[in-house]
C-alpha cells in the first residue's frame, strides 16, 4: 500500500497519476488504417474506463493517509496561481536553448489544449 511511509512523512499535497499508453510510431505506421483506428479508439476506451478507477484509488489513499495520521496541504488559491505564474514559461525557456526540442513540445501543447489542461 503506498501509504506505509506516512509516519515518516506526515505532509502531502496533491496526488498525481500519470498513464499512459505508448505504441512505436514505426510500428503503428505499418497498420493498415482500419487497424490504427481501432488502436486509437481503443486506447481513448481504455483511458476512459480508468480515470474513475484512479479518481476512487486516489480518495482511498488519501483516506488511508488521513487515518494513519497524515495530513493533505494544499496550496492557498493565490499562492497555487503564484507558482503557475511561475511555472508558465519553463518548458518555453527550455525549447527556446533546444530548439530540436520544438517540434514534440507544440504536439504536446496542442494535446494538452485539445485535454482543456
Amino acid at each position: 500500500m503506498c501509504c506505509q511511509h506516512c509516519s515518516k512523512e506526515p505532509y502531502v499535497g496533491a496526488s498525481y497519476t500519470v498513464s499512459m499508453a505508448v505504441v512505436s510510431k514505426r510500428w503503428f505506421d505499418t497498420l493498415p488504417a482500419d487497424l490504427r483506428a481501432m488502436v486509437l479508439t481503443t486506447a481513448q476506451e481504455t483511458a476512459t474506463e480508468v480515470t474513475p478507477w484512479i479518481i476512487d484509488f486516489l480518495a482511498r489513499q488519501h483516506k488511508v493517509w488521513i487515518e494513519k495520521g497524515g495530513e493533505l496541504d494544499e496550496l492557498l488559491p493565490a499562492d497555487n496561481a503564484e507558482m503557475r505564474e511561475k511555472l508558465a514559461t519553463v518548458n518555453d525557456d527550455i525549447v527556446k536553448n533546444r530548439p530540436e526540442l520544438q517540434p514534440i513540445w507544440e504536439l504536446l501543447r496542442a494535446a494538452a489544449k485539445r485535454a482543456s489542461y
